[in-house]
């Protein structure tokens, strides 16, 4: 644990560890900002072999009941990533809950008539929620999305952080 400075404000930097699991140790940055609780997941990254067994998800179900106990109000993360880039977080924090206006550059990009499709509008861009609510949408945002930082809101009538503390009686903890 460190408190360190970011853009001026004074900010606690956690850093935890687990070589089984993490390609790199996971970074949290603890801040108040307009009198609220938030953190950063700055970086979570699990090794290769451990995708795709639910250990990302569990992790942050972990994390979310600890910001519901302490009163935390909003989790933010890097959501890295691209088709083929080797990093998924563009795609699998959304499908944890996690959400973003898409930037206007990126909606565009997307293709009037793939948004149309979806029924959205193409004047203004939308949420990438927007896009994950159906098939057709996850689908064009798994192969087009970007790298953006999204947030989730933490409120325990929120539907995403009532499947992520699901996750946790899954396993019993």
């Amino acid at each position: 644990m460190e408190l360190t400075t970011d853009n001026g404000q004074q900010v606690v930097r956690l850093t935890s560890n687990n070589t089984a699991y993490l390609r790199y140790p996971i970074v949290r940055v603890i801040r108040v900002a307009d009198d609220e609780l938030i953190i950063e997941n700055e970086r979570f990254e699990l090794l290769e072999d451990a995708r795709d067994q639910g250990i990302g998800a569990l992790a942050l179900a972990l994390q979310v009941r600890a910001c519901l106990d302490i009163g935390v109000v909003r989790l933010d993360a890097y959501a890295a990533g691209s088709l083929n880039s080797g990093m998924t977080g563009y795609y699998v924090w959304p499908k944890l809950g996690f959400d973003a206006r898409v930037p206007a550059w990126l909606w565009l990009q997307l293709g009037a008539q793939n948004l149309a499709a979806l029924g959205l509008d193409l004047t203004e861009p939308g949420w990438v929620s927007d896009l994950m609510a159906s098939p057709q949408g996850e689908r064009l945002w798994r192969l087009e999305g970007k790298s953006l930082i999204m947030s989730l809101a933490v409120k325990a009538d929120n539907p995403a952080i009532q499947r992520l503390l699901a996750i946790l009686e899954q396993w019993s903890l």
